[in-house]
């Protein structure tokens, strides 16, 4: 959808706008808005690491959220049942619901997850996504905000439609193939360390400040 004009000269009378994708820098900047700049979000590498020794017995799904927006993140008519459909276990670090995981210990929450699970309509750039991925967790996300810069579809990642099915099947696919999750999670991990650490990203912030 292109941004209304009413929006676009508001965007314009300011000294510069952001964008934190691709997506939605490409969008508006073709709609009209002359000072906006890519300043694509990352994750700290160095707090949010892999982890080892995960449950061999068990396979989980996380999700880390608002339940405020679930209407628009999918929580409970895709995420949850999937991963039920796949006959894998859900972690969600969710304060409304009672799940609520401290700051402190969302890199042990992300850490113990096999994969991480974004089905939402709309986004920027995930944060949640991005530490996940930071920890080595491969995701399996729709074609939102920045997600198709992150995901590499079947190396560290599936990209799927916003479809229970679909993206149960991606779980079961790697709930059942031990070795293409433990190669997607070496290659997540990867990603991030080559181009979604915040010692990558932060150059792009610290130039959009200095405008």
């Amino acid at each position: 959808v292109s941004p209304p004009r009413d929006l676009v000269k508001l965007l314009n009378s300011f000294r510069a706008v952001n964008a934190v994708s691709s997506k939605l820098y490409k969008l508006f900047k073709k709609s009209g808005v002359n000072n906006i700049y890519y300043t694509p979000n990352g994750a700290d590498s160095n707090v949010f690491k892999p982890k080892g020794n995960k449950s061999d017995n068990e396979f989980y799904v996380g999700y880390s959220g608002s339940k405020s927006h679930d209407w628009r993140k999918g929580v409970s008519k895709y995420i949850i049942p999937a991963t039920k459909k796949s006959g894998a276990k859900i972690k969600i670090a969710m304060l409304s619901t009672g799940n609520y995981v401290p700051l402190e210990e969302m890199p042990s929450f992300y850490g113990n997850l096999h994969v991480y699970t974004c089905a939402s309509s709309s986004e920027g750039f995930s944060l949640s996504v991005l530490e996940a991925a930071s920890c080595g967790v491969p995701i399996i996300t729709t074609r939102v905000g920045g997600m198709k810069e992150l995901i590499e579809d079947g190396k560290n990642g599936f990209l799927v439609d916003r479809d229970l099915g679909a993206i149960s099947e991606k779980i079961s696919l790697l709930k059942n193939d031990r070795d293409l999750l433990v190669s997607m999670s070496k290659n997540m991990r990867r990603s991030v360390e080559k181009k979604w650490c915040w010692s990558k990203r932060t150059k792009d912030w610290v130039e959009f400040l200095k405008v």
